[in-house]
């Protein structure tokens, strides 16, 4: 019912869970680009970097032209076929699903041979450090296959957790990637409920200094002063810290700019 979503032509939402905003303008500077997004209340986490950024109006978003803003919802989640064969139409054995920090839920509907399976997802955001997720099939005709089920918890940078079958701990693999969680389930079949507990173990400040390296790693510019920028990024505890530090790289206007969003999260 804002208003403001009537005025930004450029983006869409995706399914109920994301909001797209392709990048459609010319290069402002060496393949960067600023684009304005509207977003509604909430907190929404860009897909492919990771970042959080607050709704309730515009934000300005810096990108690569090879990139863009793809922002899900608090407690969205992703569900993806985790191991595509080409263009094979059959139901998927590894079942991978980006979850993103928050409450909310999914319903992923499956159909194959005159059947329906629906599997449901559901998360609850139980502190600023933890959420838990609770996941089920239900599959009356049986079509689904016996499958891997992987969660890449996208807000979790560092996660500690644990995963139950009717209520029984069942064995799991986890690993840490950059910037976020993954959690592996071999063996998940319908009529279950599976929990999974996770907390997350970094602080802010690890998340922050890690997503200024990411960019920092993208710019262009000399070894040794791209090194001395991250340290002194990572020294930052105020904005003035941060902003003075930025000024001081003698780099992309751009590509500084988005280090300033950081601070914005």
């Amino acid at each position: 019912d804002a208003p403001e979503a009537y005025e930004c032509p450029g983006q869409y939402l995706f399914g109920r869970q994301l909001i797209a905003a392709p990048i459609t303008e010319k290069s402002q500077e060496n393949g960067w680009v600023t684009q304005r997004v509207w977003l509604p209340e909430g907190r929404w986490t860009d897909v492919f970097t990771g970042d959080v950024y607050l709704g309730g109006g515009w934000r300005e978003m810096t990108r690569p032209l090879d990139s863009f803003p793809l922002l899900a919802k608090e407690g969205g989640f992703l569900v993806l076929d985790g191991k595509p064969e080409g263009n094979s139409a059959a139901l998927p054995k590894v079942l991978k699903a980006m979850v993103f920090s928050g409450s909310g839920e999914y319903a992923l509907i499956e159909d194959a041979e005159g059947g329906r399976a629906v599997t449901s997802f559901h998360s609850e955001q139980r502190s600023e450090a933890g959420q838990t997720v609770t996941i089920q099939s239900e599959d009356p005709c049986g079509i689904l296959p016996e499958r891997t089920l992987v969660l890449a918890f996208r807000s979790v940078m560092d996660g500690e957790a644990s995963v139950t079958a009717e209520n029984e701990e069942i064995a799991f693999r986890d690993r840490q990637e950059t910037d976020y969680t993954m959690i592996s389930i071999p063996g998940f079949v319908s009529g279950k409920t599976y929990t999974i507990q996770i907390r997350e173990t970094a602080d802010s400040l690890k998340k922050r200094n890690t997503a200024f390296l990411r960019i920092i790693s993208e710019m262009e510019g000399e070894n040794a002063e791209r090194e001395k920028l991250y340290a002194r990024l990572c020294q930052a505890r105020t904005r003035e810290e941060v902003d003075e530090a930025v000024d001081a790289f003698p780099g992309s206007f751009l590509q500084k700019k988005q280090l300033r969003e950081i601070t914005l999260l």
